[in-house]
């Protein structure tokens, strides 16, 4: 309180003599220090503040709660950027080949190098000694030996006009010959990336530069991810990545105290220096709780806050994504609903911002931010907010300044393959192009990554999508995605001659080194294999059917985690977090033990219930009728697919497996075989009960085969939102005693979480 007050030296005097008491719980110690920090931050003692934070952090204290502060934890994210940022906590670029990352528009490169004992650099237009351009190289140079001095026989031209950079955004050209390099940028940050082009391009063992010359620029205008920390900027110079975002400020929640507040300006200003574009999100200050826009109070406060980021160089995240409605009700009082006023409130807000910053910039995720899919949950948002989809996306297109961006996740909330006519529609229903907020990208159980994983990102959306966007964010954290990360930015910067495999085996060197694809990629390829058995940590009976494969895959996972940690330690760090390498493992790993542990009969006892659900249905529905011969499956005897969790829920209902679209990363649960005995021969009937859920419109088709032999190929016969029963006649010369009866879907595109999928409830095989 006395903080907030500005009366730091009282706050201090209260405080120190508890600094040193060790006999304190956990949370009450780290509250002394932390606020020893903040009142010696807020009167401009920043050493004060960091030997405080130190202090802390040797202490090595546990704060961590549930929802709760975690001061312990915020010494240790304030620290770095108190300190001062090195831009080598990475060691970065660990490996490039003596090659530019991402691949260059045109390059001719050659295999003659030129020797960089000692350097000396001439800067030119706009680039001055303590330019950070010049001290990054400085310190990489530094960090391979390579010497910076007057007289050296090398010379760095940086911007002098000595050669053309290509006139577009971040456009950039390096020439080096024996005698020098030559660097020039169209813009600020091109000089950037012709600087880090110049980095990438040494030989560091051997101290010299690959002789080549480079004209580039990215197809995609920003690039980068949403969550970061202090070694992000790092990160995102060396994949060029043009934004750093960190949509959950240290602020959110508990306000701007200086040391919080410090760590959303220090890294506006940092990125700044390159020309990286740095976005602050704090969601406290848009949904929770929810301020009503009609009050000039709220203007003042966000104007006050914004205005920081702004002149520190950062720019904004307003973010409505989570929950925008109900409005507060003086909002509701006054303009009815959001379209009455949100987007003329941030016009005003963002025009107001920029009369101080002129290059300030605003992407705004509205509460409807995809389509043009109509999801269930924007009509529910239309009744509560007593809103229009269509009239609140009107209101953007007429009344949002054109320079604020908006976040567009594509055709639905998680979207892998966007089109042009994906963009088209958005670009007329926001009156601008969007920006694509990426969900999900991870392509394993819980939407998890394995670091290595060659995702097509340049195959699966439309050629030229970059010059439809006006960016494109990862919903992911920086640097423990980098390696997925930079090799999803190589597509958007040259979409045409990015590899997905060679793209992430070069962004794996770059940030580990040599070796280390090539030991992981065997883990990353058996959780392909895995995904074929399970979806979101399932057990399914096609595991128990397999259960040593799938026991033999997770092993090939698991080993070659354990060798790639054990070689490369610094891949810890790049571990894709949550979502990574080890928390994939550890799901597969429960489900086989689980596996390991049930009875031939668990799916039989556990959808008991609901097998005799299904079986009266069958009845009602297939005229299943067992005294004539006829035969009845239900998941336990289908083997493939995914088990539909979330129709499963309804007690009343069989038990249902899905089968999902087409996708190019991988064969997905789209497929699944009923095995049967015919005990008499003669033709059968296969008659299936089940509904579809579409994609983009697109019917739903898959693929009947009996013992390897197409039986039927097309429309499902199911209907969207609804149960239907289709029939398919089982022709008596197809069939044996022993048969199976195999099912694909060959519907295109969707992602594991939405349409096209096939959902299908039980089978009766009915004897004709």
């Amino acid at each position: 309180y006395l903080v907030y007050l500005g009366r730091n030296d009282l706050a201090i005097s209260v405080l120190s003599p508890f600094a040193g008491q060790t006999n304190l719980v956990p949370m009450q110690q780290a509250n002394i220090l932390v606020w020893l920090a903040e009142a010696s931050l807020n009167k401009g003692d920043k050493a004060a503040a960091i030997r405080y934070l130190e202090d802390l952090n040797k202490r090595n204290l546990d704060t961590s709660t549930r929802g709760g502060p975690n001061p312990a934890g915020l010494a240790r994210e304030v620290l770095p950027w108190l300190k001062g940022l090195t831009l080598d906590e990475l060691k970065l670029p660990v490996e490039t080949g003596s090659k530019a990352f991402p691949l260059p528009q045109e390059a001719k490169y050659t295999d003659a190098f030129a020797p960089l004992a000692s350097v000396k650099i001439a800067p030119g237009k706009g680039i001055n000694p303590d330019d950070a351009r010049v001290k990054l190289l400085k310190t990489k140079f530094a960090r391979f030996g390579i010497k910076v001095e007057d007289g050296a026989p090398f010379t760095i031209s940086i911007n002098e006009g000595k050669i053309a950079a290509p006139a577009k955004e971040e456009g950039y050209a390096v020439s080096v010959t024996r005698n020098g390099a030559v660097l020039q940028g169209h813009d600020k940050i091109g000089t950037t990336w012709a600087v880090v082009t110049l980095i990438q391009l040494v030989d560091q063992a051997n101290k010299a530069a690959r002789i080549c010359d480079i004209r580039d620029w990215p197809e995609t205008p920003q690039r980068g991810p949403l969550m970061s920390d202090w070694r992000s900027v790092e990160a995102a110079l060396f994949t060029k990545s043009s934004m750093v975002a960190d949509q959950e400020t240290l602020t959110q929640n508990w306000g701007e105290t200086p040391l919080r507040l410090f760590t959303v300006l220090e890294p506006c200003r940092s990125c700044a220096e390159f020309g990286i574009n740095f976005y602050a999100g704090d969601r406290s200050l848009t949904m929770y709780p929810k301020y009503p826009l009609t009050s000039e109070r709220t203007f003042r406060l966000h104007c006050g806050v914004f205005s920081k980021i702004a002149e520190a160089g950062g720019h904004v995240l307003f973010l409505y994504d989570d929950v925008r409605y109900p409005l507060h009700p003086e909002d509701v009082k006054i303009n009815k609903n959001g379209a009455g006023q949100d987007a003329k409130y941030l016009t005003r807000l963002f025009r107001e911002i920029r009369k101080k910053a002129p290059g300030f910039r605003m992407i705004f995720c509205q509460p409807f931010y995809w389509g043009p899919y109509y999801a269930g949950i924007f009509k529910a948002m239309e009744k509560q907010g007593n809103e229009s989809w269509a009239e609140y996306n009107r209101s953007l297109k007429a009344e949002l300044d054109p320079a604020i961006d908006v976040f567009w996740t594509g055709i639905r909330l998680v979207s892998h393959d966007i089109a042009k006519s994906d963009t088209a529609w958005a670009r007329d229903a926001y009156g601008r192009k969007p920006f694509v907020w990426q969900n999900r990208p991870f392509p394993h159980t819980y939407h998890s990554g394995a670091v290595v994983d060659a995702i097509p990102w340049a195959r699966m959306h439309d050629e030229g999508l970059g010059s439809e966007l006006n960016g494109f964010a990862y919903n992911q954290y920086s640097p423990s995605c980098a390696i997925p990360i930079a090799a999803w930015n190589e597509a958007l910067w040259n979409q045409a001659q990015s590899d997905a495999r060679e793209s992430v085996k070069r962004a794996s060197e770059l940030f580990c080194g040599k070796g280390f694809f090539e030991m992981l990629e065997p883990g990353s390829k058996a959780f392909y294999e895995i995904d074929g058995y399970s979806r979101e940590g399932q057990f399914t009976p096609y595991i128990l059917k397999n259960l040593d494969r799938f026991e033999a895959a997770v092993k090939i996972a698991r080993d070659a985690y354990d060798k790639a940690v054990k070689a490369y330690p610094q891949a810890k760090i790049y571990n894709c977090g949550g979502y990574g390498y080890g928390s994939t493992l550890s799901y597969v790993e429960d489900i086989l033990k689980a596996a390991k542990a049930a009875k031939p009969d668990y799916f039989q006892a556990r959808f008991a219930a609901k097998i005799a659900a299904g079986r009266e249905l069958a009845a009602k529905e297939a005229g299943f009728d067992p005294a004539k011969g006829d035969l009845y499956k239900s998941l336990p005897d289908m083997l493939g697919g995914e088990i539909a969790d979330y129709y499963n829920k309804r007690p009343k209902d069989p038990a249902s497996i899905l089968l999902r679209g087409i996708q190019l990363d991988q064969a997905r649960v789209n497929w699944l075989e009923i095995p049967f005995e015919a005990e008499t021969p003669g033709p059968y009937e296969l008659r299936l009960s089940g509904q579809v859920e579409e994609h983009r419109d697109v019917p739903v088709t898959w693929r009947i085969l009996l013992n390897g032999k197409v039986v039927h190929e097309g429309l499902t016969g199911f209907k969207q939102g609804e149960r239907a029963v289709a029939a398919y006649a089982l022709p008596g010369d197809k069939l044996g005693k022993n048969n199976v009866i195999r099912i694909e879907s060959t519907a295109p595109g969707g992602t594991p979480w939405n349409g096209p999928w096939i959902m299908i409830d039980y089978a009766v095989l009915k004897r004709k």
